[in-house]
């Protein structure tokens, strides 16, 4: 199995850490959290390079490269879930854009509310 990492703060209550934690776990994907990564090391070049232009954080390191927002994040590892039979992405195209909008609910309206 491949044990994906994600680049995340580690602050205690980072909602976007844990989302990605949640989805990976129900997903039956494994996603490690390097704990020595410091929220500095996203101001380097190559981390902007390689993962987030804007240098925010959560990333996620993949074997074919970074992928970077943490909607897509979720998106992906919920997608790897299928190979596991989890249904985390919905099985019609329908149920698909309805995990999208929940998705893109707990960004924007949840979200906002938990960095406040």
């Amino acid at each position: 199995m491949t044990a994906y990492k994600c680049y995340a703060t580690g602050a205690d209550f980072n909602p976007w850490k844990h989302a990605v934690a949640c989805t990976a776990k129900f997903a039956g994907v494994a996603v490690n959290f390097p704990p020595d990564f410091a929220p500095s090391e996203a101001s380097d070049a190559a981390y902007a390079r390689n993962c987030d232009p804007l240098k925010r954080l959560p990333a996620l390191q993949t074997e074919d490269g970074y992928i970077a927002e943490s909607g897509a994040i979720l998106r992906y590892i919920a997608r790897l879930g299928e190979k596991n039979n989890a249904g985390l992405y919905g099985w019609t195209p329908l149920e698909m854009a309805q995990v999208d909008q929940w998705i893109d609910f707990g960004n924007g309206e949840l979200g906002v509310d938990c960095k406040k």
